[in-house]
């Protein structure tokens, strides 16, 4: 039994490990995997050059060096792997990013090993473990995040191994309480105090939870004497892991800092932004690159003050970020698996999570348990439930799908807790019931519903209440059914069959009003939801815009031709570029990319961003979401008061895609930026793109634009004419627009202040 055991724990550690370097070197080019990852490599090179000097006798002060800065805001420890990594590869004449691929498999191996042995450690059957273990190994995020050098891994076994660790000092019941020291108590401390310094390090803002679990471990170490020893122990530990760092940030900074900086400021900053709805942008906006000087608390305190209503909105959107998808900033595949049979996985997973959670609250109830009282296992559950609610802290900054990674293995960890009380109870077949039903509606709602429903419900909005409520009823049913399975658990039959309906019936009302209300508030303040027009072969759409008086006086007043110039902004896919493009009778050039319509974009940091992040997902630069431009010329354009400009699109034979926009009750739509673009926001609803400025119009109640797709809609395509100038602007263009005028569409940073969208 030993052996067959034994194969079983390394077959465990074995296959996520293999999994992992398949789907990393399956690339055609694997290293395109590790785009934008170059932070931590960066960091390490300069730390490695900044050790040989000073063993050579060159000693810089680590605050007049770049390698101070950098190490200050990605922490000791990262870099320090980077640089041992990229120092063995020259050793062993490879390239970096195979080892640090490896590694990396090597930490998604480690992880499923911790997990199985943390569900044993729960008191689950050995078979029972090692399923929890290769879940989370072969979990598709894992499986993708291991083809990439980023600290998401490698936190996560600091988390299950600072909980195995505090756990092994427990006791298991009451005979073990009394247990005498050994040695390997001693290194068991000393390992926890380690991975309690390194966790917080790459995980500052669950700091708070793992402080809350080292209190609970002390407090249940028995004897006394024993608690004492191991507490020095563990002290030593954490020392020895914290002293370096200290020492560091003594000699860059003049004063000792506990944990690394890792770009709080800034990151809260943009998590605040409403302009950007909570995203950081290339280039940041006005409140992201002022506030990256701030104090974090002083720019949470602005953020407060002047968005009290629309930041509890926009923080309920960054909720469904985080945790709804699985992290996959590329929608590549995983092990075969499409992103879409990923999310799935991923959801199913935290339906499973919330069963596990609802077990441990209304059956197992530990909050009644002794603080002082509690078992390994009893430290574990808390632990699972903590380090999923810790992460909740981080809708206040940037938030996407990467930031919830570290939560997924205690969502894998309660799935199992909930399946096997579901296992064991006289109500399975309620929970089995509704699961389904959960399961059903989470599949259902990935074909979205609302655009379906328009037509009957009047609008788009009616139509997405209509689906919050559905959802919010499945999910109440899910949680009602388990919690009174949970109870009925708990009572043992002692209650009556009344008591228990009487029981599901409030926490069924209860869900159902949190959720609806969780589900309505993300949409307001929001962006208009968007539509798709499948156009049909040779198929014409039409818009008509007045250019306003203001902007029509500076155009007749200012010299025509090298000054001015005017396009045709439209919103679609690649198919846009073989339209026919018309404006006011007179036939357009050919569409382009944005990139394309501007030489100079070409080399900018954001054009590189947009072909990077094509380059990591394995498609095209010209599939990705971006706007099209068609040059024209300002003989068509009609400037008279009340004048109209009609721009036409005709597709091709083959079809062509346009996208349109919902209006908004009692607003316009906001107009959105050209050229600025948020890669996390890519990583949730592939559209890098983002509104910023919003610029308030007309309602749109009265106007329509219909999309055959879904019936009569109350919105716009989203086609636009843009006219630019390359000359300052007169007094008057500045009372309609205060931002710095610009000289010269050649510079990217001044394009956006040198044109007017005009609708």
């Amino acid at each position: 039994m030993k052996i067959k055991g034994s194969i079983a724990v390394i077959a465990v550690f074995l296959l996520p490990v293999a999994a992992a370097l398949y789907n990393t070197f399956s690339y055609g080019n694997f290293e395109r995997s590790s785009t934008f990852e170059t932070h931590y490599v960066q960091s390490g090179q300069l730390l490695s050059k900044w050790v040989s000097d000073l063993i050579q006798g060159d000693c810089v002060n680590p605050r007049l060096s770049p390698m101070g800065e950098a190490v200050l805001v990605e922490g000791l420890f990262m870099p320090s792997i980077a640089a041992t990594l990229t120092n063995f590869a020259q050793v062993l004449n490879v390239t970096p990013p195979v080892l640090f691929a490896i590694f990396q498999a090597l930490l998604a191996g480690l992880n499923a090993l911790l997990v199985s042995r943390l569900c044993r450690r729960l008191g689950f059957s050995r078979l029972f473990a090692q399923c929890a273990g290769l879940a989370w190994g072969l979990y598709p995020a894992q499986i993708i995040a291991s083809a990439r050098f980023g600290s998401e891994l490698l936190a996560t076994a600091l988390s299950l191994s600072l909980v195995l660790l505090s756990a092994s000092l427990l006791p298991r019941g009451g005979a073990d309480k009394k247990r005498n020291l050994t040695v390997r108590d001693l290194i068991t401390a000393l390992g926890a105090g380690i991975a309690f310094i390194l966790f917080m390090h790459l995980q500052p803002l669950l700091t708070p939870v793992a402080c809350v679990l080292l209190i609970l471990t002390l407090l249940n170490v028995q004897p006394r004497r024993r608690s004492l020893t191991l507490m020095a122990c563990f002290a030593t530990g954490a020392f020895i892991t914290l002293t370096p760092w200290l020492i560091f940030s003594q000699a860059a900074l003049n004063h000792c800092t506990l944990l690394p900086d890792r770009a709080a400021a800034l990151s809260l900053a943009s998590g605040l932004d409403s302009e950007a709805d909570g995203s950081a942008t290339v280039p940041p906006t006005p409140a992201q690159s002022l506030a990256r000087d701030q104090a974090p608390l002083d720019t949470f305190v602005v953020a407060v003050n002047q968005r009290p209503f629309t930041l509890p909105a926009m923080c309920a959107r960054k909720v469904k970020r985080i945790f709804s998808h699985p992290w996959n900033d590329f929608k590549s595949s995983s092990l075969g698996l499409p992103p879409s049979a990923q999310i799935l996985i991923h959801q199913l997973l935290l339906l499973g999570g919330i069963l596990g959670a609802v077990y441990l609250i209304f059956m197992e109830r530990l909050w009644q348990n002794k603080i002082n009282n509690l078992s390994g296992r009893d430290l574990i559950k808390i632990a699972a439930l903590l380090m999923v609610a810790g992460h909740f802290t981080l809708i206040f900054f940037e938030a996407q799908p990467r930031y919830g990674f570290t939560a997924m293995p205690w969502i894998v960890i309660l799935t199992i807790i909930g399946l096997d009380h579901v296992e064991h109870t006289g109500y399975s077949r309620a929970v089995s019931a509704s699961f389904i039903l959960a399961v059903i509606l989470v599949v259902v709602n990935r074909i979205e519903l609302a655009p379906l429903l328009v037509k009957g419900c009047g609008n788009i909005y009616n139509a997405t209440k209509l689906v919050n409520f559905v959802l919010a009823l499945a999910l109440a049913a899910w949680l009602a059914t388990c919690s009174r399975a949970a109870e009925a658990k708990r009572l043992g039959g002692v209650n009556s069959e009344k008591n228990l309906n009487v029981f599901g019936s409030l926490i069924l009302a209860g869900s159902l009003i949190f959720s609806f209300a969780f589900l309505h508030l993300q949409e307001q303040f929001a962006s208009p939801p968007q539509w798709l027009c499948q156009l049909k072969g040779e198929q014409s759409v039409e818009r008509a815009v007045t250019i306003p008086e203001a902007v029509a006086a500076r155009w007749k007043s200012a010299k025509k031709g090298k000054d001015l110039w005017a396009a045709v902004l439209i919103d679609g896919s690649e198919s846009v570029e073989k339209c026919t493009v018309s404006l006011n009778g007179v036939r357009l050039p050919q569409a382009q990319t944005l990139i394309d319509f501007v030489d100079k974009f070409k080399a900018s940091d954001e054009a590189k961003m947009v072909s990077d992040t094509a380059m990591a997902a394995g498609i095209p630069v010209r599939k990705m979401k971006q706007w099209r431009v068609a040059p024209a010329p300002l003989t068509a354009i009609d400037f008279s008061p009340q004048g109209k400009n009609t721009i036409t699109i005709t597709a091709p034979k083959d079809g062509a895609i346009l996208y349109g926009q919902y209006a908004l009750r009692g607003e316009a739509p906001p107009l959105p930026a050209l050229w600025t673009f948020s890669l996390s926001k890519y990583s949730f609803d592939g559209d890098m793109r983002v509104v910023l400025t919003p610029q308030r119009r007309e309602a749109l109640m009265s106007k329509t634009d219909l999309a055959p797709t879904a019936g009569e809609q109350n919105g716009e395509y989203r086609l636009y004419l843009l006219l630019g100038d390359r000359q300052e602007r007169s007094d008057t263009w500045k009372q309609s627009d205060t931002r710095k005028p610009s000289k010269t569409i050649s510079s990217l940073k001044r394009f956006n202040d040198s044109h007017k969208i005009v609708l």
